[in-house]
């Protein structure tokens, strides 16, 4: 392939070309929206659309591209599973570039039921001495055994064996088969009951431990992801355990005593847990608002008790997470995310008071749940984000609907256009307009993500629903542009032009038009049918 002259990048100096592949390799934990959403392994692949999208460009890119590109691999058939395998055997250079394996979902190619193979015992004995560089690996549990256990224990490079969190009944399994170490393993999340047992020792006032998990933590496995629910675990708390490798919680919250008694054990098991890095508090009711008179060493919590958040906003869920890398006082943790829902019109009035409340917010979660027939206006939603100095990252659910369009475009033609349009297109339109001038109006944000969901209506065809979901990057002259490619999800009846699709970043890459089968809008029908029903009875 000629270099050819619109290729700009290859003007750039080699050093600069390398630095801009570098840069895309590595993870950007604040392009993260969601940590309810959040998936390490798809967060891990993220960087290889871009590096995939840049190896394109040109002979010299593909160079500069060829060994990031194939340092994180991802296989999800079996038959895949042996041409990788034959292509390493073959070509030691090739083997050599990879760095992390993603075996997590791999199916063989004639299995129809919901099983997976078991290809591990099979395949990959052979397979992992040939990925000499292979530092990660993510596999379901269900494929180990003692053969394979010493093979990934006698690994050099290898320091991580994530396996699936329903893999708990498989390693009990294997620990009484093997007495090999299990300090490579890490579960990627399980529960507290499912870890620890549920009976309460009413003498101890304390959790008895699951002797079987207490067993593999001896030989040192590890779990990534903790989540403690129901009340029994919430009021006695995890006790004195020691989870080796521990680095999230998560704990639901129903009920005010439930609060007052997570105080209790919560800073000290933070403290035992030096790579804990995030706890998620989920609150159903409220409970943080509506009691100003608990203490909780948080900046978001120390407010008046005459403070009006109650009734305007919901505090669904809230990260807390320690201030600075390394920290051994729970002191140090602050509030790093929340999520919100406002739930009348006067509730934005309320945000700017988290920039006052959580010095050290950086990631909001927003929805918007009003009452019927109210809607609230675009200027107060995006002035009430002026206040948040330290805010990031930035996640609208679901505001659409929830918004009067005035000052907001619309991409719908008129209502004597030939034939419908799915309010998808709108719905972007709108949300990109938006987010536009909330990176205006908010300093310190670099990304916005908007996910949202609406149905389509034709009389006679029923209801078709859409989805749509885009991340947009906020560049330094406070212009937004898409981080990766947009999704969306619309019905092949209301598919719009393709020129207004084009205007709007729809093409056959990001955009899914689906058939299915329309809902019975026949009331007169349905309220027959019932009727019947009833005099039958």
């Amino acid at each position: 392939m000629a270099f050819s002259p619109k290729h700009q990048l290859v003007h750039l100096p080699d050093e600069l070309l390398l630095l801009i592949v570098h840069f895309l390799c590595e993870e950007r934990p604040e392009s993260i929206m969601s940590m309810s959403r959040y998936n390490p392994s798809a967060q891990h692949w993220k960087g290889v659309v871009y590096i995939l999208s840049l190896s394109r460009v040109c002979r010299l890119m593909r160079c500069f591209c060829y060994a990031p590109l194939f340092s994180r691999v991802r296989i999800k058939r079996t038959d895949r599973l042996r041409l990788f395998q034959a292509k390493c055997g073959e070509d030691i250079e090739f083997a050599r570039l990879i760095k992390e394996l993603d075996l997590s979902t791999v199916r063989s190619p004639d299995e129809w039921s919901r099983t997976r193979y078991l290809y591990g015992p099979a395949i990959l004995p052979t397979l992992i001495p040939l990925l000499i560089s292979l530092e990660r690996l993510h596999l379901p549990a269900r494929q180990l055994d003692p053969n394979l256990l010493a093979t990934l224990n006698s690994h050099p490079k290898l320091t991580t064996v994530v396996v699936d969190n329903s893999g708990l009944d498989d390693l009990r399994k294997l620990w009484s088969d093997t007495t090999l170490s299990m300090s490579k393993l890490k579960i990627d999340c399980a529960s507290f009951d499912k870890c620890f047992g549920s009976q309460l020792d009413t003498y101890r006032g304390a959790t008895s431990q699951h002797p079987d998990f207490h067993s593999l933590m001896s030989r040192k496995l590890r779990l990534a992801h903790l989540i403690i629910r129901k009340e029994r675990n919430i009021i006695f708390g995890p006790d004195t355990i020691v989870i080796p490798g521990l680095e999230a919680v998560d704990i639901y919250l129903c009920a005010k005593p439930l609060a007052m008694a997570l105080l209790s054990w919560l800073p000290a098991f933070v403290e035992r847990h030096s790579s804990l890095k995030t706890v998620k508090i989920f609150d159903y009711y409220s409970i943080w608002l509506h009691h100003w008179d608990m203490f909780w060493p948080l900046s978001l919590l120390d407010t008046a008790e005459q403070h009006t958040l109650t009734s305007t906003v919901k505090l669904a869920a809230f990260w807390i997470s320690p201030n600075a890398p390394v920290t051994s006082s729970f002191d140090d943790w602050q509030v790093a995310q929340v999520e919100l829902e406002v739930n009348a019109a006067e509730g934005f009035s309320a945000l700017p008071f988290l920039g006052v409340l959580a010095t050290h917010l950086t990631s909001l979660i927003l929805r918007i749940k009003l009452p019927t027939r109210l809607s609230v206006r675009s200027n107060d939603l995006v002035s009430s984000f002026g206040a948040l100095k330290s805010l990031k990252t930035l996640e609208l659910q679901h505001v659409y609907e929830e918004l009067s369009h005035e000052h907001l475009p619309c991409a719908l033609p008129s209502q004597g256009s030939a034939s419908a349009i799915s309010g998808c297109v709108d719905a972007h339109a709108v949300l990109h307009s938006l987010s536009a001038r909330i990176a205006k109006r908010a300093a310190s944000l670099t990304v916005i993500h908007v996910v949202d969901k609406g149905d389509d209506f034709r009389a006679g065809c029923g209801y078709h629903s859409w989805t749509l979901d885009a991340t947009y990057q906020v560049g330094s002259n406070r212009e937004i542009k898409f981080e990766t490619p947009p999704r969306f999800s619309i019905p092949k009846t209301f598919r719009p032009p393709d020129e207004l699709a084009r205007s709007l970043f729809l093409t056959e890459e990001n955009t899914q038009y689906y058939s299915t089968p329309c809902m019975d809008l026949d009331l007169d029908k349905l309220f027959n049918s019932k009727e019947k029903k009833k005099s039958r009875s």
